[in-house]
């Protein structure tokens, strides 16, 4: 009894620890899935806050931009009625659960949701006249990318499909640059589908064969092929004959070209077909990120939910 005794002690006395006493388990259990338990939130600007020239996506940027706008939904692929979608203060994730205009709740099928505008929250203000650097709804098809409710886990995405998002009044990054994008395909693309980039300057995305890439002048493609319907975290490095693709923290070295991203900053774009990319994160920073890429993937995966 005496044993017992005492061993009841220690037990009853850990669990009286502020930690351990509001959840009865071990302090950041479960793991964090989509940032809605576990450890704190940690975004690529908690990782590597310099060199940032600009961020857009479904997940903010660090912790401190938590509760900003970053993307602007409508009930209609074209025209109708849109608002503005911030991330949550806590998790720091858009959800998936939103109401907009006419068709109430968006889903995946009668109620489908458009994106018209994608927000930069990095704070790098890389755009004419020292401004933040949102991208809006460009193209000829006149159909707006798509809301995809619960493309990864409860975390929405971007669905590219027949346009893309263009800011015009960029600030030319130049080599060494670095592109950043969490993202899946559908299918095989068949050709070249951007993630983020350039124009035609600088591309990063995912080309035929399901081969990951950057481009800026020369293709350079990972590897190995991917799977359709997987997301993945890619990090391209664009430096010349010194570049590299990684996927989900295995790279590829080689030629990339010698192209700056200048003039505008693009969020998806298909090689003249609709795109079959579902986009969560992007990012671009005007530096070689190589000495951050373990931690900056683990942020992508975490965050992404996959």
């Amino acid at each position: 009894m005496g044993i017992l005794k005492y061993i009841l002690t220690i037990v009853f006395g850990l669990l009286s620890t502020p930690t351990l006493a509001q959840v009865g388990q071990i302090p950041s259990w479960p793991p964090n899935v989509n940032g809605t338990t576990g450890p704190p939130f940690v975004g690529m600007g908690d990782t590597r806050p310099s060199n940032i020239k600009g961020h857009w996506g479904m997940v903010a940027f660090k912790s401190s931009t938590r509760g900003q706008n970053m993307v602007n939904i409508c009930d209609a692929s074209s025209g109708g009625t849109c608002k503005d979608i911030a991330t949550n203060s806590t998790t720091g994730l858009v959800s998936s659960t939103q109401n907009v205009g006419s068709i109430g709740a968006c889903d995946n099928s009668s109620n489908q949701c458009y994106i018209e505008k994608l927000y930069d929250d990095s704070g790098a203000l890389n755009c004419t006249g020292s401004v933040a650097c949102p991208v809006a709804h460009q193209g000829s098809a006149g159909i707006r990318p798509k809301f995809v409710v619960n493309a990864s886990g409860t975390l929405p995405g971007i669905g590219c499909g027949e346009d893309y998002f263009d800011q015009g009044t960029w600030t030319t990054v130049s080599q060494p640059l670095s592109a950043l994008f969490s993202t899946s395909t559908t299918s095989d693309p068949g050709s070249f589908d951007d993630a983020v980039g350039s124009g035609s300057l600088v591309r990063n995305g995912i080309g035929a064969g399901l081969l990951p890439f950057a481009y800026a002048g020369a293709v350079l493609s990972a590897g190995s092929a991917i799977s359709s319907g997987v997301f993945y975290s890619l990090i391209s490095i664009i430096n010349n004959t010194s570049s590299s693709i990684i996927v989900n923290g295995s790279a590829t070295t080689g030629t990339a070209g010698t192209s700056n991203m200048s003039s505008n900053a693009q969020i998806c774009h298909g090689d003249g077909v609709p795109s079959t990319l579902i986009v969560l994160e992007a990012a671009i920073y005007g530096a070689d990120v190589t000495s951050d890429v373990a931690a900056l993937t683990t942020d992508m995966q975490t965050n992404g939910g996959f």
